[in-house]
């Protein structure tokens, strides 16, 4: 963790590295758009890979949520779960279920896109089961449903999920110690979540995005690609 004040000289002392007189066009409740900008783009790009790339889930265990009961409202042959306010992407999921022959069994939910669940959610190869503890889920817009099909009864949804970051804001940078933006007033500082090590990447991107827009020059891009990717071969 890193406190807004350092990371916003951090950002800073990289835009002047790229040219001395674009630090001055930006103010700080503009800096701390282009950090939070820098900072969601850093955590959807190395979410995408998760699941693929251990180096990837290293850089955002401090954003993973283990072991999160979730309330669900009971309906025909499924629950719905909502998701958390904070929530990003699903990891695992699983519903602790019972029926009127065994006792409680964790079933692991098996995520399906939305197409394929009319299909499925009856097909004897995919249906619910409580004897072979899995079953469907579908992430939807008004929650996570997970079918039953009445085979059991559904007692709590667990899941492990990676949570959205937490803002950064400085107003303490400010004459009056506070910003408006909108109907909103910041009046605390919210520090950067991020280690140094990682955090730095998200610096670099930051100078990169005002660079880019304050030159309206697309020479940026390339090097704001190539940290996304985790290309060895950029300036930091």
């Amino acid at each position: 963790m890193i406190d807004a004040r350092s990371f916003h000289n951090e950002c800073r002392r990289k835009i002047n590295r790229i040219n001395t007189g674009f630090s001055q066009h930006v103010k700080v409740p503009d800096l701390d758009e282009y950090i939070n900008e820098a900072l969601y783009t850093w955590h959807r790009n190395n979410s995408a890979k998760v699941e693929i790339n251990s180096e990837t889930r290293n850089d955002l265990r401090i954003f993973e949520i283990k072991n999160r009961s979730l309330e669900f409202e009971n309906m025909d042959d499924r629950v719905v779960s909502k998701f958390p306010q904070d929530f990003y992407k699903m990891l695992n999921q699983k519903v602790i279920g019972v029926n009127d022959k065994c006792s409680e069994r964790a079933i692991n939910v098996r995520v399906l896109q939305s197409g394929e669940i009319n299909d499925l959610v009856y097909d004897p190869y995919w249906e619910p089961s409580f004897e072979w503890m899995e079953t469907i889920g579908d992430e939807a817009n008004d929650g996570f449903h997970i079918w039953h099909n009445n085979k059991f009864e559904v007692k709590q949804v667990v899941v492990d999920y990676i949570r959205k970051p937490k803002e950064v804001r400085c107003p303490s940078l400010m004459k009056e110690g506070f910003y408006t933006i909108g109907t909103k007033r910041y009046e605390n500082d919210s520090p950067m979540e991020l280690d140094p090590e990682r955090a730095h990447e998200v610096s670099d991107l930051v100078a990169l995005f005002v660079a880019r827009d304050i030159s309206d020059s697309q020479e940026y891009q390339s090097q704001i690609d190539k940290i996304l990717r985790k290309d060895n071969n950029y300036t930091n």
